[in-house]
């Protein structure tokens, strides 16, 4: 019974520090119990323990080395993605609690769960202190997920986003009539049909006003468009955050051909000429015409050695030097200085045979 007594009267005191020497103490407390827990501390951080038995009379004895050891970090919490471009990301997280030279680890991935999907095209940032990773050399418009842990403990998902899609590339000569205009550009790598395209069209150079289209082709046909008119063209990725790639990628300055003329009858009609009129086409103030008589139906695709062609700014002309009684035919078109001209239709001939 007598020791049982002396058994409960003794103390223990023990000590906690961040140094083997214990010259500097973090925790020090005096217990009956055998155990002791110690909260506060700091995450990530190495303690070292030692314990001495105090009798009742308060003798001490030596020290018992305890051990050391760590304790766990804090989870890393997720921060937006920065730095983003079409062939990096950094990723950023928060130190959530955890002290200043905490080393954390993050893993990049195409796929969910970087840490433990084992894909072959993974990326790692080891050991780290800083509260970000940059991964360069990536695909461009593709989703990459990140997970981070640290001081070696348990991954935590940094979240997800896609990088930007790579600028457009001009493609072919865009196709050119009187009222739309189909642009093309190159996907440079991007992936489809992931990738879309804005295309934007305006008639003035600064783009200070244009009408934007979305696809997800590598061109676009701009419709209902005013024929013999200048227009402007770009064009800019956007990736699967709807992110729109800067800045845009200027396609072409293009005008529109000029309308198709309309078809009048002839007059001042001889045995020797024969005048043909047309009426000018909408938008068409600047433009000349050609026009192409023939003895054979469609002029200007027939190819006789015979035929006669002129170019004027009326919207009428007299051909002459004609043989009689002859069944002529005119065809005429619109031409301006920046466009190729739109095929021409044929004016008819007058009914019947010239008089004699």
């Amino acid at each position: 019974m007598g020791r049982q007594q002396q058994s409960r009267r003794t103390t223990y005191v023990v000590q906690i520090s961040t140094e083997t020497t214990f010259d500097l103490l973090t925790s020090s407390v005096s217990t009956l119990s055998t155990s002791w827990i110690f909260g506060g501390l700091p995450t990530g951080t190495t303690f070292y323990a030692h314990v001495q038995a105090v009798s009742f009379g308060g003798t001490p004895t030596s020290w018992t080395d305890l051990g050391s050891t760590t304790t766990l970090s804090n989870l890393p919490t997720a921060a937006p993605f920065t730095s983003i471009s079409p062939s990096q990301i950094q990723a950023n997280w928060d130190a959530n609690g955890n002290t200043q030279g905490t080393l954390y680890t993050a893993i990049l991935s195409t796929a969910p769960s970087p840490s433990t999907n084992n894909l072959p095209g993974n990326k790692t940032v080891s050991n780290t202190t800083n509260l970000f990773a940059i991964f360069p050399s990536l695909n461009p418009n593709t989703f990459y997920y990140v997970d981070a842990n640290a001081n070696g403990g348990t991954f935590v998902s940094i979240g997800s986003t896609p990088t930007w899609a790579n600028a457009p590339l001009i493609g072919t000569p865009p196709v050119v009539l009187s009222t739309q205009i189909t642009a093309n550009w190159s996907a440079n790598n991007n992936p489809a049909p992931a990738t879309s395209y804005r295309a934007d069209i305006s008639q003035d150079a600064g783009f200070v006003s244009y009408t934007p289209f979305t696809t997800t082709n590598l061109s676009f046909t701009f419709p209902n468009l005013t024929p013999n008119t200048t227009y402007y063209l770009r064009v800019s990725a956007i990736n699967q955050a709807g992110v729109t790639t800067p800045p845009p990628t200027l396609l072409s300055t293009t005008r529109t051909l000029p309308g198709v003329p309309g078809s009048l009858p002839f007059t001042n009609i001889s045995p020797s000429q024969i005048q043909a009129n047309w009426s000018a086409p909408s938008n068409g103030a600047d433009n000349s015409y050609r026009a192409i008589l023939s003895s054979g139906p469609n002029p200007s695709s027939n190819g006789f050695a015979n035929n006669q062609s002129t170019v004027t700014t009326n919207t009428s002309y007299v051909f002459p030097g004609l043989s009689p009684n002859v069944l002529y035919f005119v065809d005429v078109q619109a031409i301006n200085n920046q466009a190729p001209p739109p095929l021409c239709p044929s004016v008819p001939p007058p009914p019947g045979p010239m008089p004699p």
